[in-house]
């Protein structure tokens, strides 16, 4: 009886480009970093700063620096003003990438420092990821100012605006009652409203107050009190923060907060155009 001989086909063995386990320990450190966890938490801190106003080229090079402090072999990341996105790639091939959607854009200075000494501090010695995910909640926290001190330094700022483009005493006072209007609209802004439309209906309340104040005789000038209310409005710091993304060779960041600042200086002129009109002064 001849033996019989089998022909067995080995079984396919699948394969991933990716390691199983994320969670490890990381060369240098000594602690476990959920390489996912991580990457999340470093482009939370980078949507973090461009939401408070940071440029671009300092949100890149801060989640780059972020990621490879907690072991990253290969960074690659990219931002504009409304998208933070990342590939990571970790020494033992393992890749990852993840988005981050900006929706909205303030200057926010104190948070922005915050966020810049944190990240500093993750470069020089990284923390646990528990440990750091309660400090990016503390830092994005931001310092709470008295509404009447706001209040107060919007009213300062029309007057002082008013006396500069060539008011009289009579139109700083007009203007007191504008910079205080469009301070307090600012503070008590409805979040889910256009940041556009809310500019338009703005400038048209400023416009109508300034339109009042002439009229009823407090301000001589009428044009210049408008001016100290419209310098509250006009968006000079991201006009000067596209000029410097341009110069830092970011040229689509660069053209779209540039488009933005005059889209809202075109609705901050639509706005008191229309009060004009309805004003009745041609």
């Amino acid at each position: 009886m001849g033996s019989e001989h089998t022909n067995t086909v080995p079984s396919p063995t699948l394969t991933r480009n990716w390691a199983p386990e994320p969670e490890k320990i990381v060369s240098g450190l000594s602690f476990t970093v959920d390489t996912d966890k991580m990457l999340s938490l470093a482009i939370q801190i980078s949507a973090g700063m461009l939401e408070s106003g940071a440029e671009i080229h300092r949100v890149e090079d801060t989640l780059s620096r972020i990621c490879r402090a907690y072991g990253a072999k290969e960074v690659q990341a990219f931002s504009i003003p409304s998208l933070v996105a990342a590939t990571i790639t970790m020494p033992d091939g393992y890749h990852k990438t993840e988005i981050y959607r900006v929706s909205s854009i303030s200057n926010r200075y104190d948070i922005l420092e915050n966020l810049n000494a944190l990240s500093r501090r993750i470069c020089a010695r990284p923390i646990p990821l528990d440990e750091l995910e309660a400090d990016i909640l503390k830092a994005k926290t931001p310092d709470c100012r008295p509404r009447w001190l706001l209040t107060l330094c919007g009213i300062a700022a029309a007057a002082g605006f008013t006396l500069f483009f060539g008011g009289d005493w009579r139109d700083a006072i007009a203007a007191l009652p504008v910079g205080a209007l469009i301070t307090l609209l600012d503070l008590f802004k409805p979040k889910k409203l256009h940041a556009l439309a809310f500019t338009v209906l703005v400038s048209v309340a400023a416009g109508l107050l300034c339109i009042l104040t002439y009229a009823s005789g407090l301000a001589c000038h009428m044009d210049k009190v408008m001016i100290g209310g419209i310098m509250l409005l006009i968006p000079g710091l991201s006009f000067g923060s596209s000029i410097r993304e341009l110069l830092c060779g970011d040229i689509i960041a660069g053209c779209l907060r540039m488009i933005q600042a005059l889209l809202t200086a075109i609705c901050i002129a639509a706005g008191f155009a229309v009060a004009v009109v309805m004003g009745g002064w041609f």
